[in-house]
C-alpha cells in the first residue's frame, strides 16, 4: 500500500504511537530469540507464559463474538505463532498486552479471518486497547495482500507502541476506513515507516 496512503484511522478511532528509531531503521528487524509459549484462560482473561509447548500455535480469540472485556497477556519471551489465520481475535472492549520480548505472529496466506476482514494478526472490535511493550513485536507475515499486522475494525480503540510492528504485504496498522490523512495521522504514522528519525508520539482523536 506505501506506507500511509490511504490508510487513515477509523473515526472515533484514537490511536496513540511511539516509536524507537533504533528498532524501526529497517524492515529486517531481528525477532526475539525463540521462547515457549502456553496460554491458559481464566474466566475472560488469557496469560500465555514462557513454558511449553513451544511456541503457542493455537488462534486466541473468536473473532467479534469473543466475550466482550477478554484480556490477552502475553508475557516475557512468550510467542504466539500461528499460520494462515489470525493470531488475536477479539471482540469489543478488550485488552491486550505484549510485554518485552513477547512476539505474536501469523502467516497469512489465503484465510478470510474470524471477522471476515482478512488474516490479520491482531484484530479488536470497539473500545479496544493493545500495548506493545518495548523489545515486543507483532509481525505480520505471508503473501496475502489483506493481512495487516493490527486491525482495528471498529471505533474507539487505543495502539500503544513502543516495539516493533512490521508487515510483509500490506500496513503495520491502520483501518481502512475514515477520513483523510492529516499532519497529525501522519506523524502517528511515520512511527512505523521503516527509516531512521528521532522518536515521535502523536496522538489522533476522531469524533463519531
Amino acid at each position: 500500500m506505501g506506507g500511509l496512503r490511504g490508510s487513515a484511522p477509523s473515526n472515533g478511532q484514537v490511536l496513540r504511537g511511539i516509536c524507537v528509531a533504533a528498532l524501526l531503521a529497517s524492515m529486517a528487524v531481528a525477532l526475539p530469540s525463540p521462547a515457549q509459549a502456553n496460554c491458559t484462560t481464566s474466566g475472560t482473561t488469557v496469560t500465555c507464559d514462557s513454558s511449553a509447548p513451544n511456541p503457542y500455535t493455537t488462534t486466541i480469540g473468536t473473532g467479534t463474538s469473543t466475550a466482550p472485556g477478554t484480556t490477552v497477556n502475553v508475557g516475557t519471551n512468550a510467542q504466539v505463532v500461528v499460520g494462515d489465520a489470525n493470531a488475536i481475535s477479539l471482540g469489543n472492549n478488550a485488552t491486550i498486552t505484549i510485554a518485552g520480548g513477547g512476539l505474536v505472529q501469523n502467516t497469512g496466506v489465503s484465510s478470510g479471518g474470524l471477522s471476515g476482514a482478512g488474516p490479520n494478526t491482531i484484530e479488536l472490535r470497539n473500545n479496544g486497547t493493545l500495548t506493545v511493550q518495548a523489545g515486543a513485536t507483532v509481525y505480520s507475515a505471508g503473501s496475502s495482500s489483506r493481512a495487516e499486522a493490527v486491525n482495528p475494525l471498529g471505533r474507539g480503540n487505543v495502539i500503544d507502541n513502543f516495539g516493533t510492528i512490521r508487515a510483509d504485504m500490506r500496513r503495520r496498522s491502520f483501518s481502512k476506513r475514515g477520513p483523510a490523512v492529516t499532519p497529525s495521522s501522519m506523524k502517528w504514522a511515520a512511527c512505523f515507516r521503516p527509516v531512521a528519525r528521532p522518536p515521535t508520539r502523536s496522538r489522533r482523536t476522531g469524533v463519531p
